[in-house]
């Protein structure tokens, strides 16, 4: 039988599960995200060139596939922020956060009215709903913001959890 003793150290926290595995997660459903957006993108071309002036769906489709890639790429620029960019980092992240939210919930309305043969109650709803929406959403821009956090040398968020509901 043998006496060995294993010593560990517990000040020493493996890098792979606090840093490294995290970002390695957000890049491949990052990559995802902007490979599926792409072919969005590509989709939504191809039925605007087929019918120019009367495929706003597609338009607005399309619309929201290049916020979703921009928002994906300056997600990924926020994993490796440094303290210079953190603030510029978090307002973009936040205004493309919430722009493709307003221009997601405009395309489901907009289909909703579609469904509903442009019913002009359904418009004025719709209408109420999407400025509702664009009001939650400057306001939570205003009350959140980005700061640079020294000891984890981290950009980190601040939301404002109320308004997040809106």
């Amino acid at each position: 039988m043998s006496n060995a003793t294993t010593t560990t150290t517990d000040n020493v926290t493996p890098i792979a599960s606090t840093v490294a595995l995290p970002i390695i997660v957000c890049a491949f459903l990052g990559g995802l995200a902007c490979e599926n957006a792409i072919r969005g993108i590509w989709l939504s071309i191809c039925q605007i060139r087929e019918n120019p002036n009367q495929n706003l769906s597609a338009k607005i489709i399309l619309c929201c596939n290049i916020v979703i890639v921009i928002d994906v790429v300056i997600y990924q620029w926020s994993n490796a922020s440094v303290e210079s960019t953190c603030y510029v980092v978090s307002l973009l992240g936040e205004a493309f956060y919430h722009l493709f939210m307003v221009i997601f919930g405009g395309y489901l309305l907009f289909k909703t009215w579609m469904a509903l043969n442009k019913r002009p109650v359904f418009f004025i709803f719709a209408s109420v709903l999407l400025v509702n929406r664009i009001a939650w959403a400057a306001a939570e821009s205003y009350l959140s913001y980005g700061s640079w956090n020294s000891d984890s040398e981290a950009c980190e968020w601040h939301s404002n959890v109320t308004l997040m509901t809106g």
